[in-house]
């Protein structure tokens, strides 16, 4: 079910199969009873510019923070392809070299200026209302999604 047993580094699958105990008689393939084991072929796709996003960057509304170059919060909509345990697989909303904003920020309004943590030290040109954040710059993937 989209994970890899560890020990056996088997995958296992839940797949439907049309007339398993071949009852109709339309092929001479042998009956397929429930928890038999099979070797499959699985005819994929490769999927561009799929970015892979920590599941906690996504906000509750399907949503993610990015840092625009004038260093302030984006509030972005993306569309989630499909999403892990750890990660979500965006298929629009973002842009090779966005800023995602890991940091989760209490109040976020759009505009808000901001600061990646570590980077530099609060001057007195910096607004005090400036939020240290953690950034990530994302880069697109392939991904093979089975058909």
């Amino acid at each position: 079910e989209g994970v890899v047993d560890s020990k056996s580094r088997v995958n296992y699958l839940i797949v439907a199969i049309d007339d398993p105990y071949n009852i109709h008689h339309k092929n001479d393939r042998p009956q397929l009873h429930m928890g038999s084991f099979v070797n499959a072929t699985i005819s994929a796709v490769t999927l561009d510019n799929i970015f892979t996003v920590p599941r906690s960057a996504l906000r509750g509304n399907g949503s993610i923070y990015l840092m625009n170059d004038d260093n302030q919060l984006q509030l972005q909509d993306v569309e989630v392809f499909h999403a892990d345990r750890d990660n979500v697989y965006i298929r629009t909303g973002l842009v090779n070299g966005q800023r995602l904003i890991v940091t989760n920020i209490h109040t976020p309004v759009q505009g808000m200026d901001l600061r990646v943590q570590g980077q530099e030290t609060e001057t007195a040109d910096t607004p005090s209302n400036t939020i240290a954040v953690e950034s990530s710059e994302q880069e697109n993937n392939a991904a093979g999604v089975a058909q």
